[in-house]
């Protein structure tokens, strides 16, 4: 995912004024939007429980302790916490929720090499339209710090800047460890294949980054492990194995959801256009 192929400063120069006044356009108009449904949105109750375990306990360490086993790792509680100590309101948490959201949208409107229309398509999507702006959760933070680890990518791929960001990353969520794991992996293949060789200074810096993304899974493991809601599993859970995921694959009535999820997705529609979309980078192993 990453961006561009020079620093961050300075992208939007490469493109004309007409193209930037357009995506200037079509962003003022999703902040509308977005603006209204964050106006009209009506909480729900895994976005209140977030921040009233956020301010519970009388220190930060007693809040640490409280929402060890929720599922999810401290940073969303942190930064709720954090902004409640400074702006001492209830308003606190949409609009942390929201500002996240937005400052995400923004890097990938103005930094990213992509045409307006793929943009326009995330931006007044499900997700970059409400799910990681409107609902007040901690998925928004994940989008944020991939978008900026992908713009900045050139500039910290060599650095220990880059371990800071996945250790950022895997304590936004759960799944977040696998992204950063596969950012980690990126790295590696690409320090394998690319023109110039490797030095023994880069491969320092990559274990010290590896350690530091290892230290990040552990932290978020400390705080999500062991749970205790966990009475909501899904029906079909016991239908996880290799037979499960052949038929899925090939069956468009046998989905995600039976794979112990719920839901129903065309599973052989999009493993196909992830494949053909995987072409797009032959000429770059990484």
């Amino acid at each position: 995912m990453e961006f561009v192929e020079s620093p961050l400063v300075g992208v939007g120069a490469a493109r004309s004024e007409g193209q930037n006044r357009n995506r200037i356009i079509m962003f003022v108009c999703w902040l509308a939007l977005v603006g209204w449904l964050c106006w009209s949105h009506t909480f729900w109750r895994d976005e209140v429980r977030a921040f009233s375990l956020a301010l519970s306990g009388s220190s930060y360490p007693e809040m640490l302790a409280n929402v060890h086993g929720e599922g999810h790792p401290a940073l969303w509680y942190l930064i709720l916490r954090a902004g409640h100590d400074i702006f001492p309101y209830r308003e606190v948490l949409p609009i942390a929720g929201a500002l996240i959201g937005i400052a995400a949208m923004a890097i990938l409107t103005f930094f990213s090499p992509f045409r307006a229309l793929v943009i326009g398509l995330v931006l007044f999507s499900f997700w970059g339209g409400f799910e990681y702006v409107v609902v007040a959760r901690n998925y928004g933070i994940s989008a944020l710090v991939m978008f900026a680890l992908a713009a900045l990518y050139p500039r910290i791929r060599n650095s220990l800047w880059f371990g800071v960001a996945l250790v950022a990353l895997c304590n936004t969520n759960v799944p977040s460890c696998l992204l950063a794991a596969a950012f980690l992996l990126f790295r590696f293949v690409e320090m394998l294949t690319d023109q110039s060789r490797a030095t023994k200074r880069d491969w320092y810096v990559f274990a010290g980054n590896a350690g530091l993304a290892l230290v990040g899974a552990y932290l978020c493991f400390i705080t999500v492990y062991p749970t205790f809601n966990d009475a909501a599993v899904s029906r079909n859970l016991s239908d996880f194995g290799i037979a499960s995921i052949g038929r899925a694959l090939i069956d468009y009535d046998w989905g995600f959801s039976h794979l112990g999820f719920e839901g129903s997705l065309p599973i052989p529609l999009n493993a196909i256009l992830l494949g053909i979309s995987c072409l797009a980078f032959i000429r770059r192993p990484a």
